[in-house]
């Protein structure tokens, strides 16, 4: 069995996408399999009107999360791909503005008490 044989790579090359495709399948089912059980015991807890109260804040925080990151982390991600050294440098610079940002906000809060 010659290595540079046509059929042979192409054998290999379905096998590993199935043996990756398997190992993603069990990761989501896992996660999935935990995200029910938290569920549950968060249904027991607090109820049904509290889940549903639960499912209101959290859409609604989707929603906010979603025009704060305004895409961000995916631009980064797209840029690093493209320009390793770059987009290291963002990242930093973007983690910092951050920080500041955030330790302002908390200042802010704390002195307007």
């Amino acid at each position: 069995m010659d290595k540079s044989d046509p059929k042979e790579i192409e054998a290999m090359r379905k096998s590993s996408l199935l043996c990756q495709t398997g190992i993603r399948l069990g990761a989501i089912a896992l996660t999935k399999s935990f995200g029910l059980a938290g569920r549950v015991i968060l249904t027991r807890f607090i109820g049904a009107e509290g889940i549903g109260l639960f499912q209101i804040a959290y859409a609604y925080f989707g929603f906010v999360l979603m025009l704060i990151t305004c895409g961000l982390p995916t631009t980064l991600a797209m840029y690093t791909a493209g320009k390793k050294d770059r987009g290291w440098v963002w990242f930093k610079r973007l983690t910092e503005s951050s920080v500041v940002d955030h330790s302002s906000v908390i200042m802010a809060g704390s002195i307007g008490k």
